[in-house]
Order: structure tokens, then C-alpha cells, then sequence
């Protein structure tokens, strides 16, 4: 679900990542991994990459 999310990048979903970032129920290395398995284009990877970057450095 967070990486469906990540995917879409509105901005409830973001506050919706974040406070799970936040709340410790998961972390940025394993939502990396899950965005790396997903079988999508390379550019909606890396764009999700860059939300979660985005998002774990406020």
C-alpha cells in the first residue's frame, strides 16, 4: 500500500507515508527495496524514489 502510494504522489499520500516513516512502521530502505521490485517503468521508479528521498529529509 505505501508504495502504491508512493507511485501516486498526491499529497495525502505523502502525509500518509510520512507519518508512517515517522511512527517507525517502516523505513526508507525497505520501501527502496519494495520500489525496486514493482515491475514498472524506470522513470515512475525513480520518481517514487525521489518522493520517499523528498519526504525523509523533512
Amino acid at each position: 500500500m505505501a508504495v502504491s502510494k508512493l507511485f501516486a504522489g498526491r499529497d495525502k499520500d505523502m502525509d500518509f507515508i510520512r507519518g508512517l516513516l515517522n511512527h517507525g512502521f517502516i523505513n526508507k530502505d525497505r520501501l527502496n527495496d519494495f520500489i525496486q521490485g514493482v515491475q514498472i517503468d524506470e522513470k515512475q521508479k525513480l520518481a517514487a524514489m525521489n518522493r520517499l528521498a523528498a519526504l525523509h529529509q523533512k
